[in-house]
């Protein structure tokens, strides 16, 4: 079977718009990556910041039991 030119400008045409969408698809997942890993510092912050609140929650009933 012969290919002739205005298939091979069929196929790479496709091939460029499925590179397109596949970079569009990665661009869109690397936002969320970004998102979640702030969202998950957020949270870390917060719970590190609970802890803290806790022990001295913890310290001050404990200096006034004595």
């Amino acid at each position: 079977m012969t290919d002739t030119k205005a298939a091979w400008k069929r196929r790479a045409l496709r091939a460029e718009q499925e590179l397109e969408h596949l970079r569009k698809i990665r661009d869109s997942e690397t936002d969320m990556q970004r998102s979640l890993l702030r969202q998950a510092g957020g949270f870390a912050v917060a719970i590190s910041e609970i802890e803290d609140a806790i022990q001295a929650a913890k310290d001050y009933i404990g200096g006034s039991a004595r």
